[in-house]
């Protein structure tokens, strides 16, 4: 019995050592797993930390760019220039060139050309440097823009046709439209203008823009083509063109882009009829030309089916019926049909 107990006790003593080195063991391991939790987690912070900046960076980019579109251009120095801060101080190099370039844009627009014209040029640098191909096409266009609005033609064509040459070569039909404006109007602003050229180029941004739904770009193809129509005395085709851009940066709320339609309708005609479904053009139209006694702005209020010119009437009134057939239809097809004087 006594050696019995005692091998009873020797097996206990045993099990008991097993289950210290287990939990021993266990213990271990949870606090093996538990540093190994808290280092993840410290990489974690870390890596948080370092993105961002990008991060931040990024939101006051995309902020700045929407505000621009919007058109206001005032409003969206802010964001872009603490973008551009944030890279700047967290050297990131490769979305630099982005709020660079948007800054530089709405700088020249707020006519502070030179600093503009330094961050366009900032873009397209790092750009390069960093050899990201992707958005330099867009980023050479902005800085054709800006080129273009000191004076220099000859340059804004040279960098528009790189634009064009690499938005070609990386598949990037967005930013292909826009630099055949840019060059569209380059060839408009020389001296003397290059019609053929100009609308070879402002054709191809209409027609490539319509294509991809890119309804900015296309407004202001259409605007660069109405006012080289009107200063060729091309006035049908000027005001087709220039209605139809009016018409579209009314709908997309593009109020700079608007306002500068102003002296072409005032050039172009003294009647402008807007579509009843078109009020607010309507009275934002009223209110530019109220002071104006050579333009009147109607809003039309005619209803019913569109009236077919009579074969049988006299030469006058087939005449006068097809006006306003045309304007019917112009009405109809974009909201918007400007009366040319008589000639």
């Amino acid at each position: 019995d006594d050696l019995r107990r005692e091998a009873e006790t020797e097996v206990e003593l045993r099990r008991s050592e097993g289950r210290d080195v287990v939990d021993a063991m266990r213990r271990e391991a949870a606090a093996e797993r538990e540093a190994m939790l808290a280092d993840g987690e410290r990489a974690r912070a870390e890596a948080e930390a370092r993105r961002h900046p990008y991060s931040e960076a990024i939101a006051l980019t995309l902020a700045g760019q929407v505000t621009m579109l919007r058109g206001q251009t005032e409003r969206a120095v802010g964001p872009l220039a603490r973008a551009l801060s944030i890279c700047r101080d967290a050297s990131l190099t490769v979305w630099q060139a982005i709020p660079a370039a948007l800054l530089g844009q709405c700088l020249v627009t707020l006519e502070r050309k030179e600093d503009g014209l330094a961050l366009l040029e900032e873009g397209v640098r790092l750009s390069d440097e960093v050899g990201v191909r992707a958005y330099l096409a867009r980023w050479a266009t902005l800085l054709g823009e800006g080129v273009l609005a000191t004076g220099d033609a000859l340059r804004a064509a040279d960098i528009g046709e790189r634009a064009l040459a690499l938005a070609r070569a990386h598949g990037e039909r967005g930013h292909e439209a826009a630099a055949l404006r840019l060059l569209g109007d380059v060839a408009a602003a020389l001296e003397p203008p290059q019609v053929t050229a100009a609308t070879e180029r402002y054709a191809a941004a209409i027609a490539l823009a319509d294509e991809l739904g890119l309804r900015p770009l296309l407004a202001r193809a259409h605007l660069g083509m109405g006012q080289l129509d009107r200063r060729g005395g091309r006035m049908p085709e000027a005001e087709e063109h220039l209605a139809t851009a009016v018409v579209l940066f009314s709908h997309l709320g593009m109020r700079s882009w608007l306002d500068r339609t102003e002296p072409e309708l005032r050039a172009l005609g003294h009647l402008v009829i807007v579509a009843r479904p078109n009020v607010n053009l309507y009275e934002y139209l009223s209110q530019k030309f109220a002071g104006d006694p050579n333009v009147q702005v109607v809003l039309d209020r005619r209803e019913g089916q569109e009236r077919r010119p009579d074969g049988g009437a006299s030469v006058e009134r087939r005449a006068a019926d097809r006006r306003r057939l045309a304007i019917d239809q112009a009405l109809r097809s974009r909201g918007l049909a400007v009366v040319l004087p008589p000639r």
